[in-house]
């Protein structure tokens, strides 16, 4: 993913081409009615916000634990093909403190809210599926840490997941 429509507090720009984030998710989809579903998620992420001041830049970075809990609705287009637009909110934890270079300041930020909307695509492999998934964060609180460091960004991103699913 990246920081798409990452807002940064002043003097600061952001560097798009330095924001990056990956990390590792597990999910389930609970089928609520017909094509209706609930996905609720688990994920650690390791997120980096490129930021520029002039000529300078420089990346924070941090560790998140992510809980996404989405609504989905299947779309059955073919029997290799199951299409799913997906949206809800994001709580995300950030873990350990916040780097950046020559400082590393504490965390003081509990909890990162954010909507969530997005798309997956499931193509039939083998005894389940290989999903691709496209999603846009829109975060709603900022990322603090202590010092100077005070209100770091408010994090948003568009986000590329691949992986495989199976039904249990």
């Amino acid at each position: 993913g990246g920081g798409l429509g990452t807002t940064v507090e002043n003097p600061y720009d952001l560097n798009l081409s330095k924001s990056i984030d990956f990390g590792l998710a597990l999910f389930a989809n609970i089928p609520l009615t017909g094509e209706l579903g609930l996905q609720p998620e688990l994920a650690i992420t390791r997120n980096t916000i490129g930021l520029k001041n002039g000529g300078y830049k420089i990346k924070a970075t941090y560790t998140s634990i992510d809980v996404p809990v989405l609504f989905t609705y299947t779309i059955t287009t073919s029997s290799a093909l199951v299409l799913a637009p997906e949206g809800g909110l994001q709580i995300a934890f950030p873990i350990g403190d916040i780097s950046v270079p020559g400082d590393d300041p504490d965390n003081d930020t509990t909890a990162l809210f954010s909507l969530v909307a997005g798309l997956n695509a499931a193509f039939s492999a083998g005894p389940g599926a290989i999903v691709f998934d496209a999603r846009y964060n829109l975060g709603l609180n900022q990322l603090k840490a202590d010092g100077w460091w005070d209100k770091i960004a408010t994090p948003r991103y568009l986000q590329f997941g691949v992986g495989y699913q199976m039904k249990l």
